[in-house]
């Protein structure tokens, strides 16, 4: 009932285990994630049922200097890419700065193409340590970038060579140190979706 961040299915799944073969991103799935993100209202699944939660979220606005990013894998793009709704909207008529990586824009939603989204194997063990999936399944995730979570550098990286000529050696030391965390868990809205 604590109004955090979301997960959305494809097709009509209620759960990981229930995904079936051709429950693929869609501009629907998009369109309802965007929704979710930027309403007031949370919801969570009770028992296979979508529930309006007793809490509410923060309205998060889609901003031109923190846009929404939703980051998909290799099988979503091509998912996405097959859907004339998304091909036809998603391309760039302005001076829009494009992000590495990036495919698209679809209802004011940036669209990141990533190799590093969480994959699951068909019985392997969900993202969220739930029922194991029926189908190799991806979770794609929308975020407020920087609502949603933070990177800080407790020291910048820096290089520093060396060398040691009794060794007749040379080297190279790179020394950092940081952290990143979730900030706020209902600028997020998971959705989990079939690979095939």
């Amino acid at each position: 009932t604590v109004a955090g961040a979301v997960t959305l299915y494809g097709g009509d799944a209620t759960g990981d285990n229930s995904l079936e073969a051709g429950d693929v991103m869609t501009t629907e799935l998009i369109n309802e994630a965007e929704v979710l993100l930027s309403g007031r209202k949370a919801y969570y699944w009770n028992a296979g049922t979508w529930t309006l939660s007793s809490g509410t979220k923060n309205p998060w606005v889609n901003a031109t200097t923190d846009p929404y990013v939703l980051m998909i894998g290799q099988r979503q793009k091509q998912a996405l890419r097959n859907s004339s709704q998304f091909v036809n909207a998603s391309e760039y008529g302005s001076r829009v700065v494009i992000s590495s990586g990036e495919i698209g824009e679809y209802l004011g939603v940036r669209v990141i193409v990533s190799n590093n989204t969480e994959s699951v194997a068909s019985g392997g063990v969900s993202p969220d340590g739930g029922a194991a999936p029926s189908v190799n399944m991806s979770r794609c995730i929308l975020m407020k970038g920087r609502k949603a979570y933070t990177f800080v550098w407790g020291e910048k990286p820096k290089f520093t060579s060396f060398a040691k000529e009794w060794r007749d050696q040379r080297g190279i030391v790179l020394t950092a140190d940081f952290a990143g965390n979730t900030v706020h868990d209902d600028a997020i809205v998971k959705i989990d979706v079939s690979d095939l």
